[in-house]
């Protein structure tokens, strides 16, 4: 369940889009997190990747999938605050900014997210083709499975 939950993030990550023209990679990310931290699922989706050659409708839908989707993520664990860890420039039109999430229960995501220009020169978070995301409370939680399958196997070794 974990891994579709990470699944559908990294999608509705690779779908933001940056509204304004002139600004970073970084500014980008940092006003689709800011959307994201006002629960303004919206305006998060405002910021997806929409294939430049679809019609006004095909526009509209894939944002309101996009909105659906983040709101079904964050709702109940909303995200409440974030870190831009960095911003590598791969040439004029792609970039790459790690970002550290930070959700209510307390759960750290730290995502790379692949950003392009479109050809109005305005940056997009585009396809995430690594997923190289990791989760610190992830690690936490296989300790834990490592401890209680630990615990159950010390009770069979007492009985030995």
């Amino acid at each position: 369940m974990k891994k579709v939950l990470f699944l559908m993030v990294a999608a509705v990550a690779m779908m933001f889009t940056a509204c304004s023209k002139g600004g970073s990679a970084k500014d980008t990310v940092d006003a689709a997190m800011k959307a994201l931290v006002a629960q303004d699922y919206k305006a998060y989706a405002g910021y997806a990747y929409v294939d430049e050659s679809l019609n006004k409708e095909a526009v509209d839908n894939a944002i309101t999938l996009a909105a659906n989707a983040a709101e079904k993520l964050y709702k109940e664990n909303p995200v409440t605050k974030y870190e831009i860890l960095g911003e590598e420039a791969q040439g004029e039109d792609k970039a790459v900014v790690e970002v550290k999430i930070t959700q209510k229960d307390g759960k750290e995501t730290t995502q790379k997210m692949n950003m392009v220009k479109n050809k109005a020169g305005e940056w997009k978070i585009g396809e995430n083709k690594d997923n190289n995301a990791t989760t610190e409370p992830a690690a936490e939680e296989t300790t834990e499975e490592k401890t209680d399958s630990a615990a159950a196997e010390a009770p069979a070794e007492k009985a030995e």
